[in-house]
């Protein structure tokens, strides 16, 4: 019998938040758990005023911003650590990409976000609707992790706890 590893960390991260803390957990976890940045081929701009009405936009409506391939198969996971920042209150188009072409129907997965506005409610409420057939084990809201790094550290510290056990 082919046996399952534990965890992956699968992460979007536009402006750094999402990769610092992905990598903070990953360090946490050491051998215990994988981690892949989800690459989209189409992003907003980087600055300006486009930046949040383009990036806002794509993430209200949902449209598929193109993803890479993944070089890790979430298939071969038994819990799955997504983590990715929230845009215009929900997440962002990368993770729904993700969802439509690595459908994780059964596995345990653990949120975490990354917010400015503290709009995690309805982000969290938006994938709990996307990842049907998947149970979501935690969710983690980081409030501003690059500049409130020791209050991020403890919670992803508490996440890696919980992957643990």
């Amino acid at each position: 019998m082919l046996c399952m590893k534990r965890t992956l960390i699968l992460y979007y991260s536009f402006e750094g938040n999402s990769e610092w803390a992905a990598t903070c957990l990953a360090e946490k976890l050491g051998e215990q758990a994988d981690i892949e940045r989800l690459i989209v081929r189409r992003e907003p701009p980087k600055r300006g005023f486009f930046k949040f009405l383009i990036g806002g936009r794509s993430a209200i409506k949902g449209i598929d911003p193109g993803l890479n391939e993944l070089t890790l198969n979430p298939a071969d996971y038994q819990q799955i650590v997504l983590f990715f920042p929230i845009w215009a209150g929900t997440f962002a188009p990368a993770i729904g990409a993700l969802l439509k072409k690595y459908p994780l129907e059964g596995k345990t997965v653990h949120l975490v976000a990354s917010s400015a506005s503290g709009s995690e409610g309805r982000a969290f409420d938006n994938i709990a609707a996307a990842l049907n057939g998947s149970k979501i084990a935690s969710s983690v809201c980081l409030r501003l992790p690059g500049s409130n790094r020791a209050e991020a550290e403890e919670k992803l510290s508490q996440l890696a706890d919980a992957l643990k056990a």
